[in-house]
C-alpha cells in the first residue's frame, strides 16, 4: 500500500513542483512524476559494490523466506522458480548461497556434536 500511496502523492504534487522549478530555474529538470521518483534512484547510489552486495543478500533472504512459506504448506513454486533463476543469473549470489549452505552444515554438525557430547 505504501508504494501506491507514494505514486499517488508524486502524481498529485508534480504540478506544484513543476511550477516551483519553472519559477526558480526557468525549467523543470523532471519530465514526469516517474522521472522525478523512480528514475532518479540511480543518481543516489554512490557505492555500487555495497548496493550490489545488499541486492544479493536480499535475493538469498527472499529465497529462504519462501522456503519457510513452502514448509508451512503455502503454494510458492512460481516464486521459488523465479528466485532460483535470479540466483543462477547472478554468479555472486550463487557463491554466497553455497557459502551459507556450508555455514549451516557446519553449524548443524556442531549442534549434533554438542548433543552427542552432552549425552555421554
Amino acid at each position: 500500500m505504501f508504494f501506491i500511496d507514494a505514486i499517488n502523492r508524486d502524481i498529485e504534487i508534480f504540478p506544484v513542483l513543476n511550477a516551483i522549478f519553472e519559477g526558480i530555474y526557468g525549467e523543470n529538470p523532471y519530465n514526469s512524476p516517474t522521472d522525478m521518483g523512480v528514475n532518479m534512484v540511480g543518481n543516489c547510489i554512490y557505492d555500487d559494490e555495497a548496493v550490489s552486495a545488499a541486492s544479493r543478500e536480499e535475493i538469498i533472504r527472499r529465497y529462504y523466506t519462501t522456503l519457510v512459506q513452502k514448509a508451512k504448506g503455502k503454494e510458492v513454486e512460481a516464486t521459488l522458480f523465479k528466485l532460483k533463476m535470479l540466483m543462477n543469473q547472478k554468479i555472486g549470489v550463487v557463491k554466497v548461497y553455497h557459502q551459507l549452505q556450508e555455514l549451516v552444515m557446519l553449524k548443524n554438525i556442531k549442534l549434533l556434536l554438542t548433543k552427542i557430547l552432552n549425552n555421554l
